[in-house]
């Protein structure tokens, strides 16, 4: 998992990583907006602002954008 500012423009790019066998819920907190992203760190869909829900399938890398 990491965390780290964006190449280009403003906000940053959280990436999780699911190394287990099962599928895994998490709830991320943040006093931002939150979009669901990619290894390209490109913004794609909002997820929210402040607290989203999520689940990450088994070996499975999740990237979200934060503004």
């Amino acid at each position: 998992s990491a965390l780290k500012k964006v190449e280009k423009g403003n906000g940053y790019i959280i990436r999780l990583v699911n190394m287990s066998n099962k599928k895994q819920d998490f709830e991320l907190k943040l006093n931002r907006n939150i979009y669901k992203s990619s290894m390209s760190e490109i913004k794609g869909e909002k997820l929210g602002k402040g607290k989203i829900a999520y689940s990450i399938n088994p070996f499975e890398i999740a990237t979200f954008f934060i503004d």
